[in-house]
């Protein structure tokens, strides 16, 4: 179940595998600035999105170290919010 997602444009059930973008490295960052896209992080980034642009709640527990930090910031940032 929570290895597939609808795709409403298919009209089927599609492997989150299949979004992960291929991870390209960029020299000129930090270490703590990379992040490699996993299915994890797709997957996460994608429903929060959705949440976000319908205006629910989100309350997300994020442990420092892990890497599902970044995407939150982006989907955030990218929305106005804090």
């Amino acid at each position: 179940m929570f290895e597939y997602f609808w795709d409403g444009e298919r009209l089927g059930w599609v492997p989150w595998l299949q979004l992960v973008p291929n991870y390209v490295h960029r020299p000129e960052l930090q270490f703590n600035q990379i992040l490699v896209p996993t299915v994890d992080t797709v997957r996460t980034t994608w429903i929060l999105d959705i949440l976000v642009k319908r205006q629910c709640p989100v309350c997300r527990i994020i442990d420092s170290l892990d890497g599902d930090k970044r995407g939150c910031e982006t989907i955030f940032a990218s929305e106005g919010h804090s």
